[in-house]
This record gives structure tokens, C-alpha cells and sequence, in this order.
């Protein structure tokens, strides 16, 4: 009788401790995502950036699981806004899931990524990466870009600045162009 009370007692504790800690699939963020249970969880988070006496962006999240010791938040449901000096919209930023460093404010955001700059570019991927000093746009994985005319283009080793207007693929480009100025 008391070895079947052991193995109910080690059963329950393994099953408990394999529930102890939320890990989502992330996708392509590795080091990035905190592990262990979070130190609190806000639902409806909200935070934003300002720099030079203007916010330049603004975040929100259905959830974010807090760990301090690491200074980061794990994001789920995101959904960004970035704005210029004169408040207008840059770009919006949908992700499914994110990593939002403290310290830097840079967020790492993956899981069906949509970036939407008010010139109408439109590019997916599932990870970027948001250096705020830099203010771009980053991408070790395949990204897609469609700009407003329709011209389409696709690559890996993505670069972007935040209004999309500059950007650079580091390898295995390729793409569809419906308009070309010819030099006069």
C-alpha cells in the first residue's frame, strides 16, 4: 500500500512540474523568449516609446507575461503603431507573439508578422526584429515585400528603415516589378 501512495505522490509531482511554465511556440525567436513562470501577467498591456519629445511608437498586447529578472516581457496578440514627429502614422505592426526588451525598448515580434508603412508597402515574415537606435527593421528568414503599385519582392537577410522606404536583402532575391522608370 504505501509503494503505490510513492508512485501516486512522484506521479502527481512529475505531472505538476511539466505544468509549471508557459512556453509558446515562437517560431524563429530562440534565446530571446524568458523561460520559467512569469513574475506577473497584465492582460491588455499597454506601453509605449518616447524619444525627443514624441512618442515614437506605441504597443499593445492581449497578454504580457513579466519577467523581471530578465527585463522582458513575453507578448501575445500584438499589435504596434509608429509614429513621425508631427504624430502621423508611419507604419502598423501585427504579430502573433513578441519579446519586448526593457532596457532597450526593442521588441522582437514573430508568428505571421504584417508591417503596413503608410506609403503602402506591405511586408510579412515570421520574425523581425525592432532596434530601436537603428530605428529599423530586421530579418534573418525569407521576408515578402508588396508595395502599393502591386511590385512584389522576396528575399532573406532582410534591412528595412521604419517608414519601408529604404530597404535591402542580404541574398536569394527575387521578385515581380509592374512598373519600371527607364533613365532618360
Amino acid at each position: 500500500m504505501k509503494s503505490i501512495q510513492v508512485i501516486l505522490i512522484l506521479l502527481t509531482l512529475v505531472f505538476m512540474s511539466s505544468c509549471g511554465e508557459w512556453r509558446p511556440s515562437f517560431g524563429q525567436i530562440t534565446n530571446a523568449a524568458p523561460q520559467g513562470v512569469p513574475d506577473a501577467i497584465v492582460h491588455n498591456f499597454k506601453t509605449d516609446y518616447v524619444a525627443l519629445n514624441f512618442k515614437k511608437w506605441e504597443l499593445l498586447s492581449t497578454e504580457a507575461r513579466v519577467f523581471t529578472r530578465d527585463n522582458r516581457f513575453l507578448l501575445s496578440n500584438i499589435f504596434l503603431e509608429s509614429y513621425d514627429p508631427a504624430k502621423q502614422v508611419v507604419n502598423r505592426v501585427q504579430s502573433g507573439y513578441g519579446v519586448l526588451h526593457n532596457d532597450t525598448k526593442n521588441v522582437e515580434l514573430s508568428n505571421e508578422v504584417v508591417i503596413v508603412s503608410s506609403n503602402g508597402t506591405t511586408i510579412t515574415g515570421e520574425y523581425f526584429y525592432w532596434d530601436n537606435a537603428t530605428e529599423k527593421f530586421t530579418s534573418p528568414y525569407y521576408v515578402k515585400v508588396v508595395k502599393g503599385n502591386g511590385d512584389t519582392v522576396a528575399g532573406i537577410g532582410f534591412i528595412g528603415d521604419r517608414r519601408l522606404d529604404k530597404y535591402v536583402f542580404k541574398r536569394s532575391v527575387g521578385g515581380v516589378i509592374h512598373s519600371m522608370k527607364t533613365p532618360n
